[in-house]
């Protein structure tokens, strides 16, 4: 102790900052104790139980900053019996759901949850979508629009996100239009790998299989309105797959809701969120 204090006075630290530094960590030691006792207190019972990360404070921060949606897995495997816990993070919430049925529930819970809030305003930014662009989205252009009415009322209801929405459901939802889309699908696949043994060429498979799909599905999906050699160009390919990677990770982190108590709620699905509520 006095070789180490004796290096500290080598490096010109005084005394009484090292007094004021102590003084200073084990305050806020107290403070944050003396909060999070009170919180548990006034929230005990309320809400799914706590995961508490081993490093306090930031533990659970710099988890999901290292392994994304990869580390709610992680959290889910390590407590199988948990169909929900909750992640505290200085004075915010994130509560993780894992079952399927509760994510249904939370999806009809639309007073405490505003999901829609959340899906114009993460397209605005994800998207680089200027203001005359939003406007459409939200239906404000509509001759019907009122601004002092409920969200996205433009259209009588049907603004552009939620005909979108209406669209994405009826197309690619289970039955014949996501049927014959498969099949279109696998067929542009089907053509590729027969023309496999006119090329000798070694080449990447993941490369491969990456422009392949990309390729087969805008095919499908497009029909005869197709891009074609826009979207076969290897600088447009590598751009969209960057692109949704990028977008998948900063989704996966800031896929965060505002409750009505001023809570952050993060709805981990394993893949389920991906399917937006009936009220988009």
């Amino acid at each position: 102790m006095s070789s180490s204090f004796l290096s500290l006075q080598n490096y010109n630290v005084s005394r009484p900052l090292i007094a004021i530094t102590l003084i200073l960590a084990i305050g806020l030691v107290a403070l944050f104790g003396k909060l999070g006792r009170k919180d548990e207190e006034d929230t005990k019972g309320t809400e799914p139980p706590e995961v508490k990360s081993r490093m306090p404070l930031f533990g659970h921060l710099i988890g999901m900053l290292k392994g994304q949606v990869g580390y709610f897995q992680t959290l889910s495997s390590k407590y199988p019996l948990y169909s929900g816990f909750t992640l505290k993070i200085f004075a915010a919430r994130i509560y993780v759901i894992c079952e399927p049925s509760l994510i249904q529930a939370a999806y009809r819970n639309t007073k405490a949850f505003d999901f829609t809030t959340f899906v114009v305003d993460s397209s605005k930014r994800a998207f680089n979508i200027g203001e005359d662009g939003m406007k459409i989205i939200r239906g404000e252009t509509s001759p019907d629009y009122d601004p002092k009415g409920p969200f996205l009322n433009g259209n009588n209801g049907t603004s552009y996100l939620n005909e979108n929405h209406r669209l994405m459901v009826e197309y690619l939802g289970p039955g014949g239009s996501l049927l014959e889309l498969n099949k279109g699908v696998l067929g542009s696949v089907a053509d590729i790998l027969n023309k496999l043994d006119q090329n000798s060429e070694k080449v990447s498979l993941y490369r491969w299989m990456r422009d392949t799909l990309t390729l087969a599905t805008s095919a499908s999906l497009y029909g005869p309105h197709d891009p074609g050699p826009i979207v076969r160009t290897e600088s447009f390919l590598c751009a969209e797959w960057i692109f949704h990677i990028l977008l998948h990770s900063m989704l996966s982190l800031l896929l965060e809701y505002r409750m009505n108590l001023e809570y952050l709620i993060l709805i981990y699905s394993f893949g389920l969120l991906d399917t937006l509520p009936p009220n988009l």
